[in-house]
């Protein structure tokens, strides 16, 4: 079953669980039943949740993510002033702080970015600091093939980056399990942010136009400063490869928690 994640507010892939009719599991009953929380893998075993697709692929090493993220540290020491005599642990424990609120707030540029979006193409108002970007992203989806199965990414800019440093197995993996997920789907027109529910995993799609059983999968990298679009349409070749990634990885993830959920027939 696929629903439009409009339908939940909030609805993104950090939920890391859903239910297997494709509602988001923002947070489930405690196991006293006295309050909400968010859920882990021992709720999901209860509740039959299935894992998002982001969760599936934490399963494997992310070496360019991991790169970024001392990047982020290295440069929050560097700019940090010490206090003086401040203990290691001290220093090193707002250095980590800092660090990780610039990741929040690059997360939550690029939420309200893809929002913007969404709402443009619904027609509705939107934030316009983010104009010269909707509109770039207009003409790229208006030169996509009839039928197409997309998924937004964002990074701070573009200039100077050239494909292979902004395109890698894991948005391929993680377009060909959405795209797996909506093999029954055939519509013409586009569809933003729909919770789609595959074999033992979940997740939400981004946009994607169904008016063909053939759907190239679309990367879509968006420079927020300046505003540029650059697009990726992968080969079938390099869509099977996804997939088998994916497939691989979901084995694993099963494996290793020891839970194979089903989504509902």
């Amino acid at each position: 079953m696929n629903v439009p994640a409009s339908l939940f507010p909030h609805a993104s892939e950090s939920l890391h669980w859903y239910y297997p009719d494709g509602k988001p599991a923002y947070e489930v009953p405690s196991s006293d039943g006295t309050k909400m929380v968010n859920p882990d893998i021992r709720h999901a075993r209860k509740l039959s949740l299935l894992p998002s697709v982001t969760t599936v692929m934490r399963v494997l090493a992310a070496p360019g993510l991991e790169r970024w993220k001392r990047e982020q540290f290295a440069l929050s020491a560097l700019t940090l002033t010490r206090s003086p005599n401040e203990p290691d642990e001290h220093f090193l424990r707002r250095v980590d702080e800092d660090s990780r609120a610039w990741a929040l707030k690059r997360a939550d540029e690029g939420t309200r970015l893809h929002k913007a979006i969404e709402q443009a193409f619904r027609g509705e108002d939107y934030d316009r600091a983010f104009a010269d970007h909707v509109e770039l992203v207009k003409k790229k989806l208006d030169q996509l093939p009839l039928a197409f199965v997309a998924d937004f990414k964002t990074k701070d800019t573009l200039d100077g980056k050239l494909e292979r440093a902004l395109f890698y197995d894991e948005h391929v993996m993680q377009l060909a399990a959405y795209a797996k997920a909506l093999d029954h789907v055939d519509r013409a027109d586009l569809t933003f942010e729909q919770c789609v529910v595959g074999e033992g995993y979940a997740g939400r799609c981004d946009v994607h136009r169904r008016g063909c059983s053939v759907a190239p999968l679309v990367s879509i990298m968006i420079g927020v400063r300046p505003a540029a679009v650059a697009v990726k349409i992968w080969e079938p070749a390099e869509a099977e490869r996804g997939w088998s990634m994916f497939e691989h990885a979901l084995k694993l993830w099963q494996l290793k928690n020891r839970y194979a959920p089903k989504a509902m027939p």
